[in-house]
């Protein structure tokens, strides 16, 4: 039975909603929501199909409306489940040697399937000191810093120190984030300040002088450098930019790499992540899955969304050669199932970065428009292009898209493939969708784009209030996070939690269960949520979208079941 079939067949009929997930498990035939076991699922008196393992004295929860939870599930001796109903039910399945386990009152639910994480950057990133993404003043930085130092002063004087979770909107209003205030640390050493957006960072000169940036270099496509008012580098990388100087950051020891790796698939494990989709896999990360793999520690099904640069983004012959050839050379990998692209349409919209495509400019601070509506990696005719051609190959696309034009540019892209293939299901997907125009709400159903939100950023804290507000005024940012407006247009849902990090906690301490509580734990009795714009406020029927919902659009169904 494919996974496809066999996850419908268990959500229809018993709504266990992928506790196969959960326990490493597939599915097979289930009670109905009623209790009755399925036809030719017999119990211990001649028993062809007795059960190897049977949970008991918990609740299952099943994700269905109707039939919230059970009491009991029984797994089959092929690992594939039998039933999940009451446990007088479930019992009957029981054989001589059947092995009884006690939940104690504990829970068995769906193994969370997220669809936008950054795993393995979450684990080389633990390598480096990290500030913790808080805000500081220029001098407590400076301070915390010289710690750092002191602390590996046996890389004096040419060993890179390199910093994570940098908040680029942490710093006190009018900061300006110039490499002045890094080169005033006592050291000669190269520093980079690896922001916590992953779109930011901030450099000092040496490393700039290592990288070769002056004022004459250019900004690389898909990125920017930061000049200063005499137009010199100001230190501070946006997006593709950072490539430059972490093309000369020495790589991390692979033995240490792949260690850091594996303890954050463990860690991700732990909190009930048992697939996911890497939302911008490169060719490292392919081959850390490999090794990972090889030694038995990869412990999820893994979607990896092949990131493809503006070169192969504008040359979609190419790209498609790419990501075959990708598929083709990590095939016998287990666990990795291939099918999906991932394009960088826009930056992000925090001040001070503001590279997120909007169709209205930026204010500045004051109400005032300025000339500046963000970065607009990719245009509709080249998303188009490229749409068109991956899926005619059954391709699915994941769009980085945080600004409104940058969401447009995305739709117009699918549309355009779909007039030019007609509609074969591939499931294209627009990630993050902080800011969507209202009239865009209604293109998501009739396209079949999926929305893959991340509702966890969807709260009233320093980056939506105080690095936001006064640069995009109260109207658009009462439109932030479109959740509940998506949803009555009929849009499908999914859930993602950037995996890498958080805006409330260090990456190494992100948690899966924050998308659940952003959509489901602020809502009223009127059904708007209490803390979060009123476009993004959940409906009666609101519930974690990590899970179910993620389902169908993590894969391809023409890339091959991602279980």
């Amino acid at each position: 039975m494919g996974f496809d079939l066999a996850r419908r067949r268990l959500l229809s009929a018993v709504g266990a909603a992928g506790v196969a997930g959960a326990l490493g498990l597939g599915t097979s035939d289930a009670f109905a929501a009623s209790g009755r076991p399925a036809s030719g699922s017999r119990g211990s008196s001649g028993s062809r199909r007795s059960a190897a393992t049977i949970i008991h004295g918990g609740r299952v929860l099943t994700g269905l409306p109707y039939v919230p939870q059970q009491e009991a599930i029984a797994l089959g001796r092929d690992g594939k489940i039998l039933a999940v109903g009451p446990a007088s039910l479930v019992r009957r399945l029981a054989g001589r040697d059947t092995d009884f386990v006690d939940a104690r009152g504990g829970t068995v639910m769906a193994g969370i399937i997220d669809a936008h994480a950054h795993c393995l950057e979450a684990g080389s990133r633990t390598l480096n000191p990290s500030l913790g993404n808080e805000s500081f003043t220029v001098a407590a930085l400076q301070a915390k810093l010289t710690e750092f130092l002191n602390a590996s002063k046996d890389q004096e004087p040419d060993g890179w120190l390199v910093v994570e979770d940098w908040n680029p909107v942490g710093l006190p209003a009018g900061t300006e984030t110039h490499h002045r205030v890094l080169d005033a640390l006592p050291t000669r050493r190269p520093i980079a300040l690896r922001g916590s957006d992953a779109h930011n960072t901030w450099v000092n000169q040496r490393a700039l002088e290592l990288a070769k940036i002056t004022s004459s270099t250019p900004d690389p496509a898909g990125g920017r450098i930061v000049h200063d008012s005499a137009g010199a580098p100001s230190g501070l990388l946006k997006d593709s930019a950072q490539d430059i100087v972490e093309g000369v950051i020495p790589p991390p020891d692979r033995d240490r790499l792949l260690a850091a790796e594996a303890k954050a698939l463990r860690q991700a494990a732990s909190s009930g992540i048992t697939t996911y989709m890497d939302a911008a896999a490169q060719t490292e990360g392919l081959g850390s899955y490999a090794d990972l793999a090889e030694s038995g520690r990869l412990l999820q099904r893994v979607i990896p969304a092949l990131r493809l640069d503006l070169d192969l983004i504008r040359d979609p012959k190419a790209a498609l050669a790419y990501v075959d050839e990708q598929r083709a050379k990590y095939a016998e990998v287990p666990g990795l199932c291939f099918g999906t692209a991932k394009v960088f349409l826009d930056g992000v919209i925090e001040n001070p970065a503001q590279s997120a495509a909007l169709l209205e400019p930026y204010l500045d601070g004051h109400g005032k428009p300025t000339d500046n509506r963000g970065d607009l990696y990719v245009t509709s005719t080249e998303y188009g292009r490229l749409a068109a051609v991956l899926d005619r190959a059954g391709w699915q696309l994941h769009a980085h898209a945080i600004g409104d034009r940058a969401v447009r540019t995305a739709l117009d892209g699918y549309e355009a493939a779909i007039r030019a293939n007609g509609r074969r299901g591939n499931r294209h997907t627009i990630a993050h969708l902080q800011l969507v125009h209202p009239d865009d709400y209604r293109r998501f159903a009739p396209l079949g784009v999926v929305a893959c939100m991340q509702l966890q950023w969807a709260m009233r804290d320093v980056w939506t209030v105080d690095a936001l507000l006064p640069y995009i005024g109260p109207e658009r940012h009462r439109l932030m996070y479109p959740a509940r407006s998506l949803e009555r247009h009929g849009a499908a849902l999914a859930g993602g939690r950037t995996g890498r990090w958080t805006r409330s906690t260090p990456s190494t301490r992100s948690a899966p269960p924050s998308t659940a509580t952003a959509t489901t734990g602020r809502c009223t009795r009127s059904g708007r949520a209490s803390a979060a714009p009123p476009a993004c406020a959940c409906t009666r029927r609101a519930r974690p979208i990590s899970s179910v919902s993620t389902v169908r659009p993590v894969c391809s169904p023409r890339a091959g079941p991602p279980m």
